[in-house]
């Protein structure tokens, strides 16, 4: 099992994170579906953060697809964050 497959099972095993966390309304099934498979979403994209726990949100699929097809939306709703930051010392 690979690096992130660990890191999932471990992440989706702890009792916070055993529903889902984005719980948009009309959107979300973690309210109303038992046994719902969660996912992660990776709050500032996969690339360098795909093993950062601290980006990531188990959420329910019907809220995972809502929030990749809704960007501007999610990040309204802080379910999402900007992948490029620039720190204030770093020359644009």
């Amino acid at each position: 099992m690979n690096d992130y497959k660990k890191l999932r099972f471990k992440y989706l095993s702890k009792p916070e994170n055993r529903f889902c966390k984005a719980r948009i309304p009309g959107i979300c099934m973690g309210t109303r579906v038992q046994g719902i498979e969660l996912t992660i979403h990776h709050k500032r994209g996969r690339g360098k953060y795909l093993l950062d726990t601290s980006t990531w949100l188990s959420c329910c699929l019907a809220c995972h697809s809502f929030i990749e097809t809704n960007p501007e939306i999610a990040k309204d709703l802080g379910l999402s964050e900007d992948r490029l930051t620039i720190d204030n010392n770093e020359e644009i």
